[in-house]
């Protein structure tokens, strides 16, 4: 769909995010879709001196983790996977990303994993701090357009 994808986590508080995943393949071939898992959270480290960590659901959260999306805007193939992606919930999702906290440079790497989400997206995004203002939106090409 000639769009490149957004991906946003939005720390809500110390405890609570969501992820989102924005400009994914709709109908009509378009670039509506989106899915976004949100929750409670817990970091765990990944090295000894506390530079690394990755981001789970809370074990022991009240919370529960939940995957969101629009089924109006998906057909075929697609809106199947969306409904197994529901199935699984945000807590069997999450074994499918890899969300690796590097607080050296303050950013989250996000990157799909195994066989599920690469048919949405397969490139791993870093995300860096940064105001709602300044989130990228995509902008249809002149060509397009007309």
């Amino acid at each position: 769909n000639h769009v490149a994808i957004s991906v946003t986590l939005k720390m809500q508080d110390l405890n609570h995010f969501e992820l989102r995943i924005n400009n994914l393949n709709s109908k009509g071939n378009g670039n509506d879709g989106w899915f976004a898992v949100r929750g409670s959270f817990e970091l765990k480290p990944l090295d000894s001196e506390g530079h690394f960590f990755s981001i789970w659901p809370d074990a022991h959260g009240k919370d529960t983790v939940v995957v969101d999306f629009d089924e109006s805007i998906q057909d075929g193939a697609t809106l199947i996977l969306y409904r197994v992606m529901r199935k699984l919930g945000g807590s069997g999702l999450m074994k499918f990303l890899q969300l690796k906290v590097d607080a050296t440079k303050d950013q989250v790497l996000v990157k799909p994993q195994a066989r599920l989400l690469p048919a949405l997206w397969d490139q791993p995004v870093s995300l860096r701090l940064t105001t709602e203002e300044r989130l990228w939106k995509p902008e249809l090409r002149e060509a397009e357009e007309g």
